[in-house]
Order: structure tokens, then sequence, then C-alpha cells
């Protein structure tokens, strides 16, 4: 059975469901996300939290203890996603792990370059479900992107422990999820990537967009957001030679192997071409329920949707009173009345609609025409 697709299925049905709801409200987040820290080991050229780390000494990061607080008011079985900056720094970052396993169904997101025998193991005995690794190209491509050297050598000797341990215990599970950002560098690389994948026995190649919006999925967690920056759109014309990726794709989906490849936004294999030739319009993504399913949290307590607005800090209030407060409904207001902000372009967490040459392909194959 395919976990991830049926998670998807879930989310886009309950999301639906709950969006209907009056004046913004919300059922039961089922999903959240956790910035335990914003420290990190590496300088990754595209990272939006750099500027972060040198002014946290502003502000103190959650304990230990506030973020089991914050995984205690979470719906049992809801899916935690661990991440940072890189949650490896911080030596609580695996009984945090146990902690949200215990009733909850859990996901970590790392670079994996701290991943050695003692962390595999440990890893490999809790109940993870899912290991995301970072891999942004090979050898000194991906050194390069993430600006220290050894990092390639490092995630992927982690990669191969956790394997090992997982095929000493005859486990399944933490599945490995490599995820990787489609930038300049590592375009042509793509199907190389895909085959060390294949050569490490992964489970998942995630195949991402660099996010062009200020304010998508980044900190700082702002107060107030203009309008200005809700609407402003992405080119992304120039930034990757479209023909390139093109063929890349194309050899990784004639190459069968049993790495299940996922794009982010969904459906962005079908229009990569068209995203990276500024073809694509906001009008062209399905309307987002992401805010009446799930939150994010910053390593400070602030509560943000997915556009890094502030509707509420944990320090202050409970989930409950943030997650249908009055910041949290009058954005999810906004949203349903916009169904997908132009600031949103290329969020991993929306899926774009077939083109009009994929539904006529399709309605062809079914008999009909959909041309007007």
């Amino acid at each position: 059975m395919d976990y991830s697709e049926f998670y998807d299925r879930l989310i886009n049905f309950y999301g639906k469901v709950v969006s209907k709801l009056p004046f913004g409200y919300a059922l039961l987040p089922i999903r959240t996300t956790i910035e335990i820290t914003y420290d990190c080991n590496l300088q990754c050229s595209m990272c939006y939290q750099i500027r972060e780390r040198k002014d946290k000494k502003l502000r103190q990061e959650l304990k230990a203890s506030e973020i089991k607080k914050i995984i205690d008011q979470m719906p049992p079985k809801a899916l935690i996603s661990l991440t940072g900056g890189e949650i490896l720094t911080k030596n609580y970052a695996l009984d945090l792990v146990n902690y949200a396993c215990r009733s909850h169904y859990c996901n970590l997101v790392t670079n994996g370059t701290l991943i050695d025998e003692d962390i595999a193991q440990k890893l490999v005995k809790t109940k993870l479900l899912l290991i995301g690794i970072s891999l942004d190209g090979l050898g000194n491509v991906h050194n390069k992107i993430r600006g220290v050297r050894g990092t390639f050598e490092k995630a992927v000797a982690g990669i191969k422990l956790i394997q090992k341990e997982k095929a000493k215990l005859k486990k399944r599970k933490p599945l490995i999820d490599i995820k990787t950002v489609i930038l300049p560098e590592n375009v042509s690389q793509l199907y190389n990537l895909y085959r060390l994948c294949r050569q490490l026995k992964v489970n998942f190649l995630t195949i991402s967009v660099l996010k062009g919006s200020t304010i998508q999925l980044s900190p700082p967690v702002l107060e107030k957001i203009s309008e200005n920056d809700f609407h402003s759109f992405f080119k992304t014309k120039g930034l990757i030679n479209p023909q390139i990726l093109q063929r890349q794709l194309e050899m990784i989906f004639q190459d069968k192997s049993e790495v299940k490849v996922r794009f982010y936004p969904g459906n962005l294999r079908q229009r990569a071409k068209e995203y990276f030739t500024d073809e694509i319009k906001i009008s062209d993504y399905f309307p987002c329920i992401f805010p009446w399913v799930a939150y994010n949290i910053s390593p400070y307590g602030d509560i943000f949707p997915c556009i890094a607005l502030n509707v509420g800090n944990i320090r202050e209030k409970s989930l409950w009173q943030i997650w249908n407060g009055q910041k949290m409904r009058q954005f999810r207001q906004k949203l349903k009345k916009h169904q997908v902000f132009p600031a949103c372009q290329g969020c991993c967490n929306l899926w774009l609609k077939e083109s009009t040459n994929q539904q006529n392909s399709l309605a062809k194959r079914k008999g009909r025409d959909v041309r007007s």
C-alpha cells in the first residue's frame, strides 16, 4: 500500500470537508510541523533561516518540555513532523521523537550529516514513520550548495547506516525520503541522483522547487503582512533550463525502480516545463485547504499556517485558543476568498491542475473530447 498517496488523499478529503465550515472555523488539526531549532551545522545557499540564527540571541527557543506540551495538545494519531534548522544538533531530539511516537505518527527531517552508528541505531529503534534527508546533487555539487565540505559523503554514510540497522533488525521503517530542491546547480544531475536513490534502496525521492516568496514558510514569522506581499507572484523563467529538466525527468520515469518519485507542488512532473517558463498562473493551482488541517510552529513558539503570519504564540495561549482564534479564522477566510495567494506559487502543500493538453489527452483516451 502506498501510504504517502493514502495520506495525501486523506488530507485532501478532510480539508475539503472542514473548509466548508462558516466564519473560518476548523475542526481538529491532523498535522503539525514543529521547527525545534534554527541551529544548524551547514550554511545552505538557499536557506531562509541563516538570518534567524544570527538574531537568535534576541529570543529564547522552545525547551524540550515546552515542545512536549505542544505534542500533548495534538489529537491522537495526528502526524507530527520534527525539523529545524538541523534537529540533530539538539541532544534531546531523539527523546522528542520517542515522545511524539507514543500517541502520534511522526516524521523527522535532517541533513543527515550527524547520523553516526549510535544515532542510526536509536533512530531505527523508534517508531518513526519516515526520515527525510536532504540531497541536492552529487559530490561537490551538494557540498557547494550546502556550504560545507564533505556534506554529501556524510549524508550518504548516514543513509547507509540507517539501512544497515533496518536490515539488522528486519524493520521496514523508518522509510527514507531523499529531498531535493531543483536548482541551476543540480538540474542536470537529477537522473543520476535518482540512480543513487535506487542504489541506496531508499523509498522516496521528493523533488521540489525553490521558494520565491519572502513570506512563504520562512522566518521571520510576521505580525502583519501587506497586501502587496500576499499578491507578489514569483517569476521562474530563466532560473532553470526547462529542456534539461524535462529530459532529466523523462530519463527518471523511463528507468523503472521501486523508488517512488514525488513532486512538490503536486503534479509538477507533468507541468515542469510550463512552471519554469512562466506559463503557470495562480489559477492553475487547486484551492488550498492546508490551514484547515495543519499548522506550523517556529522554534520561538510562534504558530503560523503556511504563509509566515503569526497567529499566536504557544507560550501565551493554548493550541485550541490559537487554532480557532480570530487571526487564524481571518486568515482562512481571506484564503478561501482568493483560493490561493500569488505568494503561494510553488508551495509544497499545493497541487497543480492538469493542463489543457493533459485534459484533452485524457478525454480522448476515454473516447470523448473536452475541446469546445
